[in-house]
């Protein structure tokens, strides 16, 4: 048992280097969700590579920008979790960037907190009653994603259940629920990460979207979403990218 947590560990630290070549000498993924149909829309990232926490990355139809640790901008909202105003430092860890389409248009600015002080965060509150769950205190992760005031906030609650070592969670704009589930699955190989190699997006029990959050990653959709559910789970992907990143 000793020999195996020792090899996942070694396995973990050298994909987190970009150094594990799979059979075929293929790099390093998040294995596929099974639910995710053929026709799945499935975008590269591009910019992270030797990841500089402040740099903008892409996939898609989607750049994100003005990335920053700590939090410059204003927004309606900033982020408040029953008591705790995430801005006075409840948080270990806070960062924000903006997610913009390909056209130029700004799909949203999002405000993300990690690693908050359970006893100060009711998260039930945060979602309106959407979030069923007994979070893990100081490991979790709380985003707003603000897409202007003729349009509803999106939110994510995600944190650890027991002794998994992946985020589960919950994205809500109020009336809309997506289900945020951590994976630690490889492509190619029965080896486990410690940590998550990905999070599948569920609507219902259907799965809608993924993001591979190992090397530089990539972002999968169902091409049958919405446009605004569709940004709404691209925005969480890149918030979860950035997750990994402060790890």
């Amino acid at each position: 048992m000793k020999t195996n947590h020792n090899l996942n560990a070694a396995n973990a630290l050298l994909l987190a280097l970009g150094l594990i070549c799979l059979p075929g000498c293929q790099s390093a993924r998040m294995a596929r969700p099974s639910g995710l149909g053929a026709q799945t829309t499935e975008w590269q990232v591009h910019g992270r590579a030797g990841f500089n926490f402040d740099g903008d990355f892409s996939f898609g139809p989607y750049l994100v920008q003005d990335v920053h640790r700590g939090w410059k901008k204003t927004t309606r909202f900033g982020i408040i979790i029953g008591k705790a105003d995430l801005s006075r430092g409840w948080a270990k860890e806070q960062y924000e960037f903006t997610l913009k389409r390909s056209d130029g248009s700004q799909a949203c600015v999002a405000q993300c907190a990690a690693g908050m002080d359970w006893k100060e965060a009711d998260f039930d509150r945060f979602l309106g009653g959407r979030l069923e769950m007994t979070l893990i205190p100081a490991t979790t992760l709380a985003a707003v994603f603000d897409y202007g005031t003729n349009a509803p906030a999106w939110k994510l609650a995600a944190g650890q259940k027991g002794e998994d070592m992946t985020l589960s969670g919950v994205l809500s704009d109020g009336s809309r629920t997506i289900s945020v589930r951590g994976t630690r699955a490889l492509e190619g190989t029965p080896i486990a990460l410690t940590e998550a190699s990905g999070y599948v997006f569920y609507l219902g029990q259907k799965s809608v979207g993924a993001v591979d959050v190992v090397n530089e990653g990539s972002v999968m959709a169902d091409p049958s979403l919405p446009p605004d559910l569709r940004d709404a789970l691209c925005a969480a992907s890149a918030a979860l990218l950035l997750y990994r990143e402060l790890k």
